[in-house]
């Protein structure tokens, strides 16, 4: 299933479509969207926590939404990755800060008044029916932030904060990046492990970010494979969650504890990425 935006603009271009040549861009646009989304998602499937190597890519998927109460609007997505000028992190934040800043002077994102007792009860009344309205950026990430970008996230939602503006992160990791985790240290080839102050900065990032009131950081789950799959327009018949990930360009071996090659499952790998989690939580350096 394709995205809205791109069956409009694919309808328009049929429409308009009286030759062949015009036919032949509109298939060759549609190729190279669906070409682009799948290594996209790859990227995400491949992206496991225990890479002897790291990959240089990092995506983010990403929707920004308005919630108030129980109820959420989207207000739109969009893909971002890295490269030579910034991470993928930066993007995002440059992104969205003109969006909340937009829907703030619009009074669609109000501030919340601390002040609310001292004014009229008609007032306060009015308030509290909006008050509770929260800008939220749900971000599916094949890596979890590095150290910098964690205290970017953290200083992007302090910033609104003081401006009394709701800010709320929701932030879904394949894997965990390149951080100490449990995992490694009972590894006899211990190739994680090559600058133990980059790592342990990354895992301290991802436990600050974690104690952020108004952030979550978890690990997929299948149901955010659907999901992340279907927005993409992925067919998830062609990924099977219980195989093993064969190796291959991009996808590195991993090690049991007692140093033997192994290639785990993408369920094993979620699995590992919610003990790991968890463990940078309690790690003793942190």
């Amino acid at each position: 299933m394709l995205p809205v935006a791109t069956k409009i603009e694919l309808t328009a271009c049929f429409i308009h479509c009286h030759n062949k040549a015009c036919f032949d861009t509109v298939i060759f646009y549609l190729i190279s969207v669906i070409a682009t989304n799948t290594a996209r998602f790859n990227t995400f499937w491949n992206s496991t926590p225990h890479g002897a190597s790291w990959p240089t890519r990092t995506n983010i998927y990403y929707e920004w939404l308005l919630t108030h109460g129980t109820t959420s609007v989207s207000c739109g997505y969009k893909f971002v990755e890295n490269d030579k000028r910034g991470h993928a992190e930066d993007y995002l934040i440059e992104h969205v800060s003109p969006l909340i800043d937009n829907l703030h002077a619009n009074g669609i994102l109000p501030s919340f008044n601390t002040t609310a007792s001292a004014m009229s009860s008609v007032t306060t009344s009015a308030m509290a029916i909006t008050q509770d309205k929260t800008a939220k950026i749900k971000m599916y990430t094949n890596y979890s932030p590095c150290s910098t970008c964690s205290d970017k996230l953290i200083n992007f939602i302090s910033l609104y904060k003081i401006q009394n503006i709701r800010v709320e992160f929701e932030i879904i990791v394949a894997s965990p990046y390149k951080c100490m985790r449990a995992s490694c240290f009972y590894c006899s080839k211990p190739n994680n492990l090559r600058n133990l102050k980059i790592y342990a900065d990354n895992a301290k990032g991802s436990r600050k970010l974690m104690a952020t009131p108004g952030v979550i950081l978890r690990g997929f789950v299948l149901a955010d494979w659907l999901y992340l799959a279907s927005k993409l327009c992925i067919a998830m018949s062609l990924y099977n969650y219980d195989v093993k990930i064969q190796g291959g360009l991009g996808v590195p071996d991993h090690f049991d504890p007692q140093g033997c090659v192994r290639r785990d499952s993408r369920h094993e790998a979620d699995n590992a990425t919610l003990l790991d989690f968890t463990a940078i939580q309690n790690l003793p350096f942190i």
